[in-house]
């Protein structure tokens, strides 16, 4: 490791939940919605400074009041922590079908439902911006209702980044 090596990878760390903190605030005050975000994960060629700053974001994103869907756990090789599991990987960065199967298995849609139903909408919410109509707002009803009529996962793009957020029809309520 270089001098200042770790200091540039701990900015690039302190950038990214940066980016997750700004996005889950607009995901929750612009859209209305419950954010949900996906882990960092595995990959490929992680060294030991790499490894120190996953192990850092991934610890940090767990102490945010939103739901976190822990991908590296579910993802690593036990054996080489930070690295992909074995034949988990479609090349250093990404996963394959299998890597997709295992992070996938980290999500746990009764606790996404659970959220869903404990979040109720009022008429104010979704917030709305100054050019948006009444009209134009997933909820246009005055009454509160559960948010969960049906829910599935959709993503948002914002800032550069993509996420999961639940989406329940009929109103908007998810790394």
């Amino acid at each position: 490791v270089q001098p200042g090596e770790d200091l540039k990878a701990r900015v690039v760390s302190l950038r990214f939940l940066g980016g997750i903190l700004a996005l889950g605030k607009y995901v929750e005050e612009e859209i209305g919605a419950v954010p949900v975000f996906g882990s960092v994960y595995p990959n490929g060629t992680t060294d030991a400074q790499y490894l120190a700053e996953l192990l850092f974001a991934a610890a940090e994103m767990r102490k945010l009041s939103w739901c976190v869907i822990d991908f590296l756990t579910a993802a690593q090789d036990p054996a080489n922590p930070g690295r992909w599991a074995p034949g988990a990987m479609e090349d250093d960065a990404h996963p394959n079908d299998l890597g997709h199967s295992l992070m996938f298995s980290a999500i746990d849609s009764g606790s996404l439902a659970q959220l869903a139903k404990s979040r109720t909408w009022t008429e104010e919410e979704p917030s709305r911006s100054a050019s948006q109509s009444r009209s134009e707002t997933p909820m246009a009803s005055s009454r509160s209702r559960p948010a969960l009529e049906a829910a599935a996962l959709v993503p948002v793009n914002s800032f550069g980044m993509r996420c999961m957020a639940l989406e329940c029809f009929g109103c908007w309520s998810a790394f």
